[in-house]
């Protein structure tokens, strides 16, 4: 989170984050006028907890009192207007809140929780409505005063939940268990010490940090977290969104009595909406029964699966099952995709939330664009539109390439009486400042142990900024890599993004047979000369954004959201990188054209023979000095890399026989990682390998990966990689010259006539061979998971983590600063 962190003070902090909690002057000195009468408060500060730190009490019992000043604040306020809490206070540092995914556990000082659960549950409850507006409850902000007691949040038996995409050693699953505190209904939390140095600052915030990230992780009706710390008498308040986390600056909270008031105000009596829960999302306990399809919500004595409910304008969607991908959503600042299967929900009763019936499973996605992002379904209306302009393509062939978009919209959020707002997320305003974590203190002595067995360097928090960064100050105040992301993240707002697509697809990691594969990377390879023809760039090639359709067994390419016409209008001199770091080109990854025009081999002469050719102005630069521009090939290469992926981690089942599996899926990993373990400056043997490309006797396939394969008697598959020696060739033909064109922010460019569709049909020529050899021989068909994507986002990262997954790349990048693609 270090390049997202902002800081305000506590006025500008409620102006901002809490702008419906409107609480006067008077009402706060009546609530402390009643908090003195009780002994609660005085003029030096909140009672208990001043006498709890002149007995040196222990953490949890100094603050515990918190709790306590919570519900007399909640009693009296229920007096003075006649209102319901929606969130209880409690201090449990000991409990555990049982989550819905497999998490780390975490025990926050203190949350907040819901007083009623906003799930969905056809055992219990009939149902409010569809109606959003009657969840969100703005017109008042506050629950009306009812007779009977609260409904406590729900008794649940938590069984199967759904898979996470950090499962690792140190993560636990939900036991079947009941709870009456499930992570789903915790509202915030809080961290406290008793002292306020430097370590005990650092500790809250890594605390805090964490659990608003295992909040917005485990929970899809999340938007954002509040959340406060204190480090003795200072206080400060958090929020976690997903464009960026600010927190208050430090205020007294003995003395500043009333800022801490509308703090525990504003958690305790707000709507869900205004607590950071998303009204168009809902929870349901869905019931589900062995080979019943649809479910039966009447049904006894069924088994209980969670779902969540997605609301697009006036129509509704079911979750079936597991996400197909939601492990970015583990980055609090970030695009946070979702994907889900999906049915759509038709209701006989709009006021009978679980009567209902399914209709045919579609894809939902899920997530937080940058503000001047452009929905997907117009960037392939656009690469559509410009297609019919060129001659002899065939636009029904090429829509197939792409995905249908059914539904493709920003999210609108009830706005009380008024019309429905765009779901949109603050990053900056006129009261922020940029603000900087506490570092880690500096250990007393050097660790004994040799380099490769220390924690703190296998294990290192690469999620913070290093000595180059945070902890070197810049004369204006910004550290290095912090100033030149300031600028551009100041303007990025984050808009709510939800996609219903019709076609139900596999991706790369999902496929488990080679003629699939190859079938698959055929009509990638074509897509993406439909764009080159369209004059637009993909810049996001992926496993996961390259996708096969089972039903039309059509290969398609997903995630244009980062496409843009070749030629560009953007005035950017320079473009953040976008993409997964483990298939980005290696030139776009280095920042560089590698390949110089030819000489004239006088040339050199004349170098020694004439002092006026150093003395004398160039005429045209060196084109490795030119400012970097992304093109059409280099989406290629990401395919080849894609090949050259699958074949080291997805190799058909022969080449790994049961009873060596172990010692060659050693070997295939170590292999792999040698081409996708992506560092800050790319990857060395990538590079290499371009350099080198053209030279038959350089080959990058291995030995060991030539005798696995062989052993399968499938070697033929490699001669897939040999797709670099057509692509460094047409590298070098491309850079034989000088840029002969430019954009408008002045970045020279090669006019789009210098790409044709040989080096495309090359490609496909070679896969087409390879598939024709596969296809005979069903033996060889079926691949065999060397590893998960599903297992790769532990954080932080350490050396024992497979970093063979594009996500663990694209996160390694991400911490460092270096990827905008989240």
């Amino acid at each position: 989170m270090a390049n997202y962190l902002m800081t305000c003070s506590p006025e500008a902090w409620f102006e901002q984050y809490a702008p419906h909690s409107q609480w006067s002057d008077s009402d706060l000195d009546d609530l402390l006028q009643t908090l003195k009468q009780k002994s609660i408060w005085n003029s030096e500060g909140w009672t208990e907890i001043l006498a709890a730190m002149q007995d040196r009490q222990t953490e949890n019992n100094t603050y515990s009192p918190i709790s306590k000043i919570a519900a007399a604040v909640a009693e009296q306020a229920q007096k003075m207007k006649g209102i319901a809490p929606t969130t209880k206070i409690q201090n449990a540092p000991h409990d555990w809140s049982v989550p819905e995914v497999p998490s780390h556990k975490w025990f926050p000082d203190l949350r907040g929780y819901l007083a009623k659960s906003q799930t969905i549950d056809p055992r219990t409850r009939e149902s409010d409505s569809t109606n959003p507006q009657t969840f969100a409850n703005d017109s008042s902000d506050m629950y009306p005063l009812v007779e009977e007691e609260l409904q406590e949040p729900q008794r649940v038996e938590l069984r199967k939940p759904r898979p996470s995409a950090r499962l690792d050693g140190n993560s636990k699953g939900p036991k079947e268990q009941e709870t009456k505190m499930n992570l789903s209904d915790v509202v915030a939390i809080g961290e406290f010490k008793r002292e306020k140095k430097t370590a005990d600052q650092r500790d809250n915030e890594l605390k805090i940090s964490g659990g608003a990230t295992e909040l917005l992780y485990n929970d899809p009706c999340r938007r954002f977290v509040n959340g406060f710390t204190i480090e003795k008498r200072n206080m400060r308040m958090w929020r976690f969104e997903r464009s960026h986390v600010c927190f208050s600056q430090p205020f007294d909270f003995h003395k500043e009595a009333k800022l801490f008031l509308r703090y525990l105000l504003y958690i305790i009596f707000s709507s869900p909406k205004d607590l950071g829960f998303d009204p168009t999302v809902r929870r349901y306990f869905k019931p589900v029964t062995e080979n019943a399809d649809p479910p039966s919500s009447e049904t006894d004595g069924c088994r209980y699966e969670i779902a969540y409910r997605y609301q697009i304008g006036n129509r509704f969607f079911l979750t079936e099952g597991p996400p197909i991908s939601e492990e970015a959503a583990y980055w609090v600042a970030s695009r946070a995709t979702r994907v889900w299967r999906v049915r759509e929900m038709i209701f006989q009763d709009h006021n009978k939330e679980h009567v209902y019936t399914l209709g045919e499973c579609k894809v939902l996605k899920d997530a937080y664009l940058f503000e001047d992002a452009v929905l997907e379904s117009v960037i392939r209306g656009q690469i559509m539109e410009s297609l019919r302009h060129v001659d002899g393509v065939d636009l029904e062939d090429a829509a197939c390439h792409f995905l249908d978009y059914e539904l493709d919209e920003v999210v609108k959020l009830p706005d009380g009486d008024k019309e429905w707002r765009e779901d949109d997320l603050i990053s900056v305003t006129d009261a922020n400042k940029r603000a900087y974590y506490n570092p880690a203190p500096k250990p007393s002595q050097p660790s004994p142990l040799p380099e490769s067995q220390r924690t703190s360097t296998s294990q290192k928090d690469s999620n913070q900024p290093g000595a180059t960064d945070a902890s070197q100050q810049l004369p204006d105040g910004q550290t290095g890599r912090a100033k030149s992301y300031w600028d551009d993240l100041r303007y990025h707002r984050r808009k709510h993004v939800r996609t219903v697509i019709t076609e139900v697809c596999q991706n790369m990691y999902e496929v488990d047979n080679w003629v699939t594969f190859l079938e698959c990377m055929i009509h990638l390879i074509k897509g993406l000369n439909y764009m080159r023809q369209a004059g637009w760039v993909h810049r996001d090639i992926s496993g996961g954004n390259c996708l096969w359709h089972p039903g039309s067994k059509q290969g398609k390419l997903a995630d244009l959201e980062y496409a843009r016409p070749y030629k560009h209008n953007s005035m950017l001199i320079h473009d953040p990188k976008t993409g997964t770091p483990a298939f980005m080109a290696v030139e776009y990854q280095e920042r560089r054209y590698l390949f110089q025009p030819h000489q004239d081999p006088s040339q050199f002469q004349q170098m020694f023979d004439d002092d006026d050719f150093f003395l004398s102005k160039p005429s045209q630069p060196p084109i490795w000095n030119l400012p970097f521009a992304y093109h059409f090939y280099h989406d290629l290469e990401s395919i080849l890399w894609l090949y050259v992926w699958i074949a080291h981690f997805r190799p058909p089942s022969p080449c790994v026989p049961p009873a060596v599996f172990t010692p060659l899926s050693n070997t295939l990993r170590t292999l792999g990682n040698l081409f996708f373990v992506c560092g800050t400056d790319g990857n060395k043997t990538r590079l290499g390998a371009i350099l080198t490309g053209k030279a038959p006797q350089n080959w990058f396939i291995s030995r060991d990966l030539g005798q696995i394969y062989a052993g399968a008697h499938s070697a033929f598959i490699l001669k897939g990689f040999m797709l670099l020696r057509p692509l460094v060739f047409a590298y070098e033909e491309l850079e034989s010259s000088l840029p002969d064109d430019t954009l408008p922010s002045g970045n020279p460019i090669w006019r789009d006539t210098h790409f044709g569709s040989a080096l495309y049909d090359t490609f496909c020529n070679e896969v087409i061979e390879v598939l024709n050899r596969v296809r005979p021989r069903p033996a060889i068909h079926p691949m065999i998971s060397i590893s998960s994507r599903w297992e790769k986002t532990r954080r932080p990262p350490t050396t024992t983590q497979e970093p063979d997954s594009p996500t663990a790349h694209a996160n390694e990048l991400e911490m460092a600063g270096l990827s905008t693609s989240q």
